[in-house]
């Protein structure tokens, strides 16, 4: 292989060698024209006396290079230069899935469920996108995914944050080397860890080739190997064509499913898509909300498969477990979420999630509008009725919200009208919180508290799935706000009144930790609902004001930080690490019995 540093290549300057492969050498180079900085991939392949394979490769080439899609790294020209074909390319920083993996596996750590979720989305709709355009990738791996996001460095040693995306690179790359290189019909190519069983075999392959290989990249995020492992290529050949995947220890029986569907041998087996992979696993692990946006995207013959999610639920499990001991963590299941996440879309016709439209206005000196609540079918009699205990009942009426605190964290003040509501009077504690666990065979994810504190480390989809198993719901954040403020033209903005210092009350809030709940008799509001000041942010259902797409509400306030006042609201991502380890939640009802 030549030695291009320092030349250039049609309109790309060689600045810096950076990584080589099996089919390709790796450089930075500079883009003469475009004035910006680019990837360049020089083929080992020589084809400069064949002038057939030099215009095969021009053609596929020029289909790769069509490709358009957020997910996919842009290719901006091809061509050969001594007789080797070279690509160049978008230039992203960033590493690789398979280096993140490679550290991640290192420390015995695996990418938590949501995340996996993130980058499965991202790549299942690159994946798809390039199968619409006839375009096949033929070498899905983890070290063609990269990770990148537009601000910053992508630590080895931390978690993944939600600003980072996946990235598709060599799309095309192993058909257009070996259009170059003029590979024998039945040469088998690809990266046999990652390589589908008809693909293994040599025989001739379809967009389900890809499924399968994301099947397998799946299945190492979760398990911290791949599924087939041998001393030598042709072993591992081998089992891709006859094996079985090993089961993974430690995922829910609806997660291996997933994985199962996605690596059958058969591809008329698998997935007709790789979104309908990405639906599945998003029910999976109880992310229900995510995976009907990923359905609507679907082609109509895609999206039968997934019909069940709309048929009658199963029933729900009566809180009834015994109370086991109380424990520092607990772990989590993702199956769990799946199955009352899938609760919480059916039965929706008998829980009023959403109690809030209409027109609102700024309390400015005009006449305020009002947020009426709709008219609404009663309870179906099939559906069983929390109980009134433990909970405090709101009277429908007119309510004040918002505040004219003018920044970010608060919105305008403005009337709502609510019907009458139930809500808990106390955050829901670890205990509880472990009975459910208990009562649905969780496991496998890390949450906080212990006894009768409130637990934390919490999403939103899983106190959803909570407060569903309990036949509640979330409260709406009106709801929530109302229920802390009580009633009146001007409600207070704190439990015990305007004043946080108000009679040295805040002192005696314990800032270090969360306390007992319902421990602190001062803290609680006019409707006598407990801890809405301090101890845990609380998840909340439908805003009464905009939030960014895809963000959830936090109310209350939590401790390590000064009290914060009842309008106090913060936009965050559902399950951001960051704000979830210190999130609780308590649940509402339109009826009790």
């Amino acid at each position: 292989m030549p030695d291009w540093l320092g030349k250039t290549i049609g309109k790309v300057r060689i600045d810096k060698y950076l990584a080589h492969g099996g089919m390709a050498e790796v450089y930075l180079g500079t883009h003469l024209t475009l004035d910006r900085p680019v990837a360049v991939k020089v083929l080992h392949s020589y084809i400069e006396e064949n002038q057939d394979l030099l215009a095969r490769f021009h053609r596929e080439a020029r289909v790769v290079a069509g490709l358009r899609h957020p997910n996919i790294v842009q290719i901006y020209d091809f061509d050969a230069v001594d007789g080797h074909p070279y690509i160049v390319m978008e230039y992203l920083k960033g590493p690789t899935l398979a280096s993140y993996l490679r550290e991640l596996h290192g420390r015995n750590e695996r990418i938590q469920p949501h995340q996996v979720a993130r980058l499965l989305k991202a790549l299942t709709a690159s994946l798809d996108y390039a199968h619409e355009q006839g375009v096949i990738h033929r070498d899905i791996k983890p070290g063609n995914i990269l990770l990148h996001k537009k601000a910053g460095e992508i630590p080895l040693d931390q978690p993944l944050t939600n600003d980072v995306e996946a990235i598709l690179t060599d799309f095309g790359l192993v058909r257009i080397a070996n259009s170059a290189s003029q590979t024998a019909s039945g040469m088998v190519s690809g990266t046999p860890a990652y390589m589908s069983p008809e693909q293994a075999r040599g025989d001739s392959i379809d967009h389900r080739t890809d499924i399968y290989s994301l099947g397998i990249v799946l299945y190492e995020m979760l398990a911290g190997r791949v599924p087939f492992e041998a001393d030598s290529s042709l072993t591992v050949i081998y089992k891709q064509i006859n094996d079985p995947p090993p089961p993974i220890t430690g995922i829910s029986p609806a997660v291996q499913q997933v994985i199962n569907q996605a690596l059958t041998k058969k591809p008329e087996d698998r997935y007709p898509t790789s979104r309908n992979m990405a639906v599945d696993f998003y029910l999976a692990i109880g992310m229900n909300r995510e995976a009907e946006t990923i359905i609507g995207a679907l082609p109509e013959e895609a999206k039968s498969i997934h019909s069940k999610m709309y048929e009658s639920p199963p029933p729900v499990v009566a809180a009834q477990a015994p109370k086991p001991a109380a424990r520092k963590t607990v772990l989590i299941g993702v199956g769990v979420f799946f199955i009352f996440g899938l609760i919480t879309l059916l039965i929706g016709a008998f829980f009023i999630v959403s109690r809030l439209t209409g027109a609102v206005s700024p309390l400015d000196g005009a006449t305020p509008g009002n947020i009426e609540t709709p008219v609404t079918e009663p309870v179906s009699e099939t559906t069983q009725l929390p109980s009134a205990e433990g909970m405090v009942e709101i009277p429908s009426g007119t309510y004040v919200v918002g505040s004219s605190a003018g920044d970010d964290y608060h919105s305008a003040p403005r009337e709502v009208s609510l019907g009458g509501f139930w809500i808990d009077k106390y955050q829901t504690t670890y205990d509880e919180y472990v009975q459910f666990l208990t009562a649905t065979n969780g496991q496998s994810q890390e949450i906080l508290g212990d006894g009768n504190r409130p637990v934390r480390g919490v999403t939103w989809d899983q106190a959803l799935a909570y407060c569903a198993w309990m036949n509640k719901r979330l409260p709406t954040e009106a709801e929530w706000e109302a229920a802390g403020r009580g009633s009146g033209s001007n409600p207070q903005l704190y439990p015990w009144g305007e004043d946080p210092t108000a009679g040295g009350k805040v002192i005696d809030l314990p800032s270090q930790d969360t306390y007992e709940v319902g421990s602190m008799p001062f803290n609680q509001s006019p409707f006598g609902v407990y801890d809405l000041a301090s101890n845990v942010w609380e998840w909340v259902g439908e805003p009464y004001a905009e939030v960014p797409a895809g963000s959830k509400i936090l109310r209350g306030g939590r401790f390590g930080l000064p009290i914060l006042d009842l309008a106090y609201r913060l936009s965050v991502l559902p399950d951001d690490e960051r704000y979830v380890k210190f999130a609780g939640f308590r649940c509402a009802s339109d009826q009790v019995k």
